[in-house]
């Protein structure tokens, strides 16, 4: 949600606050339909769409009676497990829509990796790595390619550099973990649709995100207070990471 237009502040991103009734379900939800209705424009014949914020509740971020008709929406309980149950081999390609950027980057707005205070950053054979790419390698692992993001302009360079040929689509532009300045709504959603058509359009010439193994994982935390927690607790069976990649 952090990258959806529209959304400037924390609150639109949380259950527990009223401007995420008000607004940030909304917004999320119409950044939604349009993507779809660009990708049916570019000859998209099945599209699903999986719920993946998990500080906006474990099934309300999307509001599915607003939802664009004939697509499959998965919502529920189980957050970690959503993705994984949209997956198989019928699906071609995917959009990651309202992303933010990985922990490390200083002008992104809402800026972090998995957890919002855990985990202070993660790296793959010494890159830094955000949700993009750990989303766009999970996603690999099933031969689904991804054609299309949407965030600030910091996910924007982060995608950008991650998968060159991948459409884009700017709807916002921060200076900071917590100032943001956002397209209007309307103008934002043109832009989505139009990307979505266009990156529909050309699956044929873009592959899935590979990384030559074998692979070393880095998960750096604030204090080693931080880190002694997440030792306890995946030992205790209840920290886990979304993407397998990680294991």
């Amino acid at each position: 949600m952090e990258g959806i237009s529209g959304i400037d502040d924390l609150r639109q991103t949380l259950d527990r606050h009223k401007q995420f009734e008000e607004s940030g379900r909304s917004l999320t939800t119409e950044d939604v339909n349009a993507a779809v209705r660009g990708l049916r424009a570019g000859g998209a014949t099945e599209i699903r769409v999986v719920d993946d914020h998990g500080s906006g509740g474990l099934s309300a971020n999307i509001n599915s009676e607003k939802l664009e008709k004939g697509v499959r929406l998965y919502q529920g309980p189980d957050l970690l497990g959503r993705l994984g149950e949209a997956i198989e081999r019928s699906v071609t390609a995917a959009v990651l829509l309202g992303y933010h950027a990985m922990a490390d980057a200083k002008d992104g707005f809402l800026t972090h990796t998995i957890d919002f205070h855990l985990i202070a950053g993660t790296k793959i054979n010494g890159k830094p790595v955000g949700e993009t790419a750990l989303t766009a390698l999970r996603l690999a692992e099933h031969g689904i390619l991804v054609i299309m993001v949407t965030g600030d302009q910091a996910l924007i360079r982060e995608a950008s550099e991650l998968l060159p040929e991948v459409e884009t689509v700017q709807v916002k532009t921060s200076v900071n973990r917590r100032t943001t300045k956002c397209l209007p709504p309307a103008e934002a959603r043109k832009l989505i649709e139009k990307a979505a058509k266009r990156a529909a359009s050309k699956i044929d010439q873009l592959k899935p995100l590979y990384i030559q193994p074998p692979y070393t994982i880095e998960i750096s935390f604030p204090t080693k207070e931080h880190a002694k927690l997440a030792v306890i607790s995946a030992r205790e069976g209840d920290f886990r990471i979304s993407s397998p990649i990680l294991f």
